[in-house]
């Protein structure tokens, strides 16, 4: 009867039988330790999990700098607003009428100097040109409800006329703001 063999394993605990990728010049096969592969491994699992840890806090990095550019152009916008205000109040224009007035004047490209401030030129010359064509929107002017009011050119213009004017020329934002205008008087 043929002798039995006794379990290979354990005559020699620590050494694992693994041929490497690509086998030295010789031919021959490389044995490794159970402490050596588990060395290699402990150092790649270790090499993968910096560049993990890397990418997600470069992610986190790129996230909160964009959430800082959206913030920046939010408050640079508020200020660019607050300041048109202001200067529309300024203007003459009635507190009734500063979001239609602002919106006539499209401050949305308003631009910020290198101090942060607004460009309070440009704003004032938008509200300007806004006045000076619809200058119903000044305070004490005659609102033209019920009655007549003078134009830029010196004509006496009904509100009505006004609306059909603007219907007409397929300006919507002054429809709209005469027509708000209109309403708020009870017409």
């Amino acid at each position: 009867m043929p002798e039995e063999q006794a379990p290979h394993a354990a005559s020699e605990p620590d050494v694992a039988d693994t041929t490497a990728p690509t086998p030295p010049e010789g031919g021959e096969k490389t044995t490794f330790t159970k402490a050596e592969v588990e060395k290699l491994m402990a150092d790649r699992l270790a090499r993968e999990t910096r560049q993990r840890e890397k990418a997600i806090a470069d992610g986190v990095q790129a996230q909160l700098a964009r959430q800082i550019t959206e913030m920046t152009t939010t408050l640079r916008s508020r200020l660019v607003h607050a300041e048109a205000e202001a200067l529309a109040l300024a203007a003459g224009v009635r507190a009734e009428d500063v979001g239609s007035v602002l919106k006539l004047a499209d401050i949305t490209g308003a631009l910020l100097d290198d101090a942060g401030e607004p460009d309070r030129a440009a704003l004032r010359a938008s509200i300007d040109a806004v006045l000076t064509a619809h200058p119903f929107f000044r305070v004490g002017a005659p609102h033209g409800f019920g009655g007549e009011y003078a134009g830029g050119d010196n004509a006496a213009v009904s509100l009505d006329r006004q609306l059909t004017e603007s219907l007409q020329r397929g300006d919507t934002l002054t429809y709209l703001a005469l027509q708000n205008r209109k309403y708020q008087i009870g017409g």
